[in-house]
């Protein structure tokens, strides 16, 4: 498996590896960062024991733009809950939404966007308790999310972008409410809304929306213990490819490349 992430360069499969089964995954932030991946993703679509599995619709215009698109498989799921795995983390103790004394909290690579949604929350709340951290510490993050009431997620970059949905699964098994900035993907969006209960909204109207939903929160008018269960029960590996893929070539490239 070839994890890409926005925050580094990925490094080149050996020529030894090109024709061993594998998988190029959670592609991010193409339109912004595509010409520091197209060399692993050219070298993938360039083995037959190799496929790109693309989270975004919006990413795969972008393949297609490239010439990748025989290589590619749509698939809207990306690293999962890697807050919770291999930790005991238990779920029967999480405090209620209006018993918790964050406001927001947001964890990510602190650039120049972000800092500015930050400072415009502080401008016009000051008297909300919040955490804006760039902090990989698993540990902070999980008692950051178990005390918080919102859990907030803007692009680094713009808005134009595939969706991080990495950060949702991260996030919202803790009960928080995500608020997430709008995306260019049309894919699944709807089911992370209606099943994960993420409230999605412009950059432009993020802290206003935060500010509705702590609303709603001191109102008791916001339940979220069915949703943090949906996201709780994760993805059923053993079964979902065979659900989302009909074509055997694929499924077998998948498959050997997760038992490698």
């Amino acid at each position: 498996v070839i994890h890409i992430e926005a925050s580094v360069k990925p490094r080149y499969v050996a020529d030894g590896c090109t024709e061993s089964p594998r998988i190029v995954i959670q592609t991010e932030q193409l339109n912004a960062l595509g010409s520091w991946y197209l060399k692993t993703l050219r070298n993938c679509h360039a083995s037959q024991n190799c496929i790109i599995w693309e989270f975004s619709d919006y990413n795969y215009e972008w393949e297609k733009r490239h010439g990748l698109s025989d290589s590619v498989v749509l698939f809207p799921i990306l690293i999962q809950s890697r807050l919770t795995t291999g930790l005991e983390v238990d779920f029967t103790d999480t405090k209620p939404l209006n018993e918790r004394s964050l406001d927001v909290v947001f964890f990510a690579y602190v650039l120049e966007r972000r800092l500015k949604l930050r400072q415009d929350i502080i401008d016009k709340h000051p008297d909300w308790n919040i955490q804006f951290e760039d902090n990989s510490q698993i540990q902070a993050m999980v008692k950051a999310y178990r005390d918080a009431k919102v859990c907030l997620v803007a692009h680094a970059y713009q808005s134009k972008s595939g969706g991080e949905y990495h950060r949702l699964s991260e996030l919202a098994t803790f009960g928080c409410i995500p608020v997430m900035e709008e995306f260019s993907d049309s894919i699944a969006r709807d089911d992370y809304a209606l099943c994960g209960g993420v409230v999605f909204a412009p950059y432009e109207s993020l802290t206003e929306t935060v500010s509705t939903v702590l609303q709603d929160i001191d109102a008791n008018e916001r339940d979220y213990t069915k949703h943090a269960e949906w996201w709780r029960r994760g993805i059923q590996w053993d079964s979902i490819l065979l659900q989302m893929f009909d074509d055997d070539d694929e499924v077998e490239i998948l498959e050997a490349a997760v038992a490698s």
